[in-house]
């Protein structure tokens, strides 16, 4: 079988689209697919891929044309290679090379992709929208004039940042299609954690629960969840050393150091605060407090109630019934009198204020004590 046989998928898979190409591998063994590397469809095994009609249809090639590719290391080669673009090579095959497929025939075929790439007159990518400085929380957004503004009046030139170790990329804009994505941000892929600037390439850093580390992924493949989901809770509060503090009131930089105090979950409008008792009904349990509130690492959009190692989710959560409480009678009471306040103070009793003031209290206190309900 001829190495370059290629199929055309039909239908949509989870990580590829109807018109991809899979292309056999040197053993012909697998087919590859170059639009779905680092993903589980980006290999499938020859008899899955030549026995399916219904999902692949073998390419018609051209017999005149000569099928035998030009290797990228051939003498023959008209492609300029220099050291950053060799580095750059280095980076593009590194990122989207596979696992358990033919190794060679990936770089064969990515050197094919990144040199056509590189051929073609470059527009920009990409363009930086905001930093965020490591130490402050300050957030730099890009004016009109090119410059950067943290909202103090003073504007920063793009070379200033110290992206190392001072300040990180906050957001970027993609071109052409001019979409906005942000540090934190939810894709189709997972949380975005970091911004990279790889050669001339942006590159995002992706934390999903699939990989156990943040994985690269170029600017030009994020792709935005298929549906945003809707909020279904708000902060109300934060708790800074022991002090609580409404949302609004803090700036960036105290909020992340802040931990949540109170949460309203917006279908029935209950607030949930530390310290609340609250029903959780498993790990034998029961009515438990709130010690702390985890917004979940993979899914912004979903937060729980933690009681030592337990947690449950807001959208779940129902506070514990108050006992109730039974008052007590009071009626046989012995009720203290005047004397008995009077006898508490060591001031001069002479003064005719000072007697007006003790009328007033015991007065005072007899009504209370009548008023009031004691609990057990």
């Amino acid at each position: 079988m001829n190495k370059n046989t290629v199929y055309i998928l039909q239908k949509d898979l989870p990580n590829a689209k109807a018109g991809d190409k899979y292309e056999s591998t040197d053993s012909g063994e697998n087919y590859i697919n170059l639009n779905a590397m680092a993903t589980w469809d980006v290999s499938y095994p020859k008899e899955y891929i030549e026995n399916n009609s219904d999902w692949f249809v073998k390419e018609e090639v051209n017999e005149s044309k000569p099928t035998e590719k030009k290797q990228w290391e051939d003498e023959d080669d008209d492609f300029l290679w220099t050291n950053k673009l060799a580095m750059e090579l280095c980076e593009f095959v590194g990122m989207r090379v596979g696992k358990g497929i033919d190794i060679r025939q990936q770089v064969e075929l990515l050197t094919e992709v990144f040199k056509q790439s590189k051929s073609k007159k470059e527009e920009p990518q990409w363009e930086i929208l905001s930093f965020k400085n490591l130490r402050s929380g300050i957030v730099y957004v890009k004016k009109d004039n090119g410059k950067f503004n943290s909202g103090n009046g003073l504007d920063w030139d793009l070379e200033k940042f110290d992206i190392k170790d001072h300040e990180i990329i906050n957001s970027v804009k993609r071109f052409p299609d001019n979409t906005v994505w942000s540090v934190d941000m939810v894709t189709e892929h997972g949380i975005i954690t970091a911004f990279k600037i790889v050669g001339s390439t942006m590159v995002a850093e992706i934390k999903n629960n699939i990989f156990p580390y943040d994985y690269p992924l170029y600017l030009s493949e994020l792709k935005a969840p298929k549906e945003t989901p809707k909020p279904e809770w708000e902060i109300l509060k934060l708790e800074i050393g022991g002090v609580n503090y409404p949302i609004d009131a803090l700036n960036e930089k105290e909020k992340s150091i802040a931990k949540i105090y109170s949460v309203k979950r917006l279908s029935d409008g209950e607030v949930f605060s530390v310290g609340d008792v609250v029903h959780f009904g498993f790990c034998d349990l029961g009515d438990v407090k709130i010690e702390k509130f985890v917004i979940d690492t993979f899914d912004k959009n979903k937060i729980s109630a933690y009681h030592s190692f337990a947690g449950k989710s807001i959208m779940c959560l129902q506070k514990a019934p108050k006992e109730e409480q039974v008052p007590i009678s009071i009626d046989d009471r012995e009720m203290f009198s005047i004397n008995d306040i009077g006898s508490c103070y060591s001031s001069p009793k002479d003064s005719p204020l000072y007697n007006q003031f003790i009328i007033e209290l015991y007065q005072l206190l007899c009504k209370k004590i009548n008023n009031q309900s004691l609990n057990k």
